[in-house]
């Protein structure tokens, strides 16, 4: 199969004062027929379709018209995870889509920007240079063909969700521009003539990579007898594979991996070295399983079994202990680094409940200090009235022992005959101050009279003083 060369005629990224990159216009999805397993299509148990079947899946043309608007503003994603304002993976949010998305038959077509520095960083060396979108849809059965591949099954009420930046895309086209340099190789196009061609001893070696995933108790001599031949056909070697893997890998890992068989020779040569050969073919055997959409991790684990160093080189523990080992230690550095944001989220809620509480308890004890302070001081105040009220009574009734000043007042004009119905407390010390004012004025002693002389003598000595009035 040759290769389909896709040229990128001008720059479509550009980077912001912040270091922020901004994709001016990518294919985001296209209107084709893209291979899904039946455990990855909604309601397939509905469907009557079996989980490790590879289907083909048609993605509807008018859906995807429909659904564009839908795709403005999500999230961009470094890797495929559903989304939602409940359950938000902002440690692996990048960056987001931008709002003019358009289709133009077959491609899906609009605008992102990537904020997060390593992101960016895998756009610009090429390690993620892709995107694929993800998003929700209702399969339809129906039979069809588009662009010459032949469908089962359609794609109708797509609604996205995000938009993952990724190796190498379902949709061969989905691919971040940069400039006429680059090109990307899209498969599952006629063949070139000077393509490699298969090669004995290579697919020997490739075989004995398989060993880890072969059935206990496989005859690998006789598959490699049937593989060594030259007229072994591509639809017999899948079935003996398949039979000898007994359903360990995924049938689109294995079929992924039966179809490099056709390309791992060099020029058809029948003695080349297996380790040259598998050198100048690597990247497109990793490209052509990541354009069949395999994650990053399948990808690797078939790339390992088909490194060919010898012909029957036995599997390098070792190196597949090391692999284990560091994927381990990657997952708890991503462990303890989600661990240590969770703890610092913690953290810094448990201080602003802390400062929160202590501003409480400063309000609470403040207005509990007024509270007591307004108490001391009306407390002196009933007091200072109450001694005031038995001395001014002393005179009319005697000492009074009461609790207030309101109720010295009120025994005293009780003893003193006064009918307190209707009359507030608070009017009875001024009805008593009435009283006493009255009393002093009927208790005055009255004025003598001087009928001597000596007295008229004394003004008539002191003329100025006869003006003075006295008042009493």
């Amino acid at each position: 199969m040759a290769e389909l060369k896709i040229a990128l005629d001008k720059s479509v990224r550009r980077l912001d004062q912040d270091g922020h990159l901004f994709v001016e216009t990518c294919i985001l999805s296209a209107a084709i027929v893209s291979p899904y397993l039946g455990r990855e299509i909604p309601d397939a148990e509905k469907l009557g379709l079996e989980p490790d079947t590879v289907y083909q899946v048609y993605r509807d043309a008018d859906a995807l018209r429909a659904a564009a608007a839908s795709f403005a503003g999500k999230p961009v994603l470094s890797e495929h995870k559903p989304v939602s304002a409940n359950d938000h993976p902002y440690m692996i949010t990048v960056g987001a889509v931008g709002d003019n998305i358009q289709f133009k038959d077959p491609d899906l077509i609009g605008s992102f920007s990537v904020w997060e520095k390593q992101a960016i960083a895998d756009i610009e060396s090429g390690v993620k240079r892709s995107v694929s979108a993800g998003y929700r849809y209702r399969a339809v059965p129906e039979t069809g063909t588009v662009g010459g591949e032949a469908y089962t099954l359609k794609m109708v009420d797509i609604q996205f969700n995000h938009l993952a930046l990724v190796s190498t895309p379902r949709v061969p086209n989905a691919v971040i521009g940069d400039d006429g340099s680059q090109v990307y190789n899209a498969p599952n196009v006629e063949r070139q003539d000077n393509m490699p061609k298969n090669n004995r001893a290579t697919r020997r070696a490739a075989l004995s990579k398989l060993r880890p995933y072969l059935a206990q108790g496989a005859d690998i001599e006789a598959v490699k007898k049937a593989l060594d031949c030259d007229d072994t056909t591509r639809d017999s070697a899948v079935d003996t594979l398949r039979d000898l893997l007994g359903g360990r890998v995924p049938d689109e890992i294995m079929d992924q991996v039966l179809a490099l068989f056709e390309n791992m020779g060099s020029e058809g040569a029948e003695n080349v070295d297996a380790e040259v050969a598998d050198e100048q073919t690597d990247d497109e055997r990793r490209a052509k399983l990541k354009a069949a959409g395999l994650s990053d991790d399948e990808v690797e684990k078939c790339m390992g079994a088909l490194s060919v160093t010898g012909e029957d080189e036995e599997v390098d523990e070792a190196a597949r202990e090391r692999e284990a080992e560091a994927t381990r230690k990657a997952d708890e550095e991503r462990k303890r680094k989600e661990d240590a944001d969770r703890e610092r989220e913690a953290a810094g809620a448990r201080k602003a409940d802390e400062e929160r509480r202590a501003e409480d308890k400063k309000a609470m004890d403040a207005s509990i200090e007024a509270a007591v302070a307004r108490a001391k001081a009306e407390t002196m105040t009933s007091m200072k009235d109450l001694a005031k009220a038995q001395s001014e009574v002393k005179p009319f009734v005697g000492n009074v022992t009461m609790d207030s000043a309101e109720g010295v007042y009120r025994f005293t004009l009780r003893q003193l005959g006064y009918d307190l119905t209707g009359i507030p407390g608070s009017a009875y010390g001024a009805m008593f101050h009435q009283h006493a004012k009255q009393s002093a004025k009927a208790s005055a002693p009255a004025p003598m009279a001087a009928d001597s002389a000596s007295g008229v003598d004394f003004f008539k000595k002191f003329p100025g003083l006869a003006a003075v009035q006295i008042k009493g």
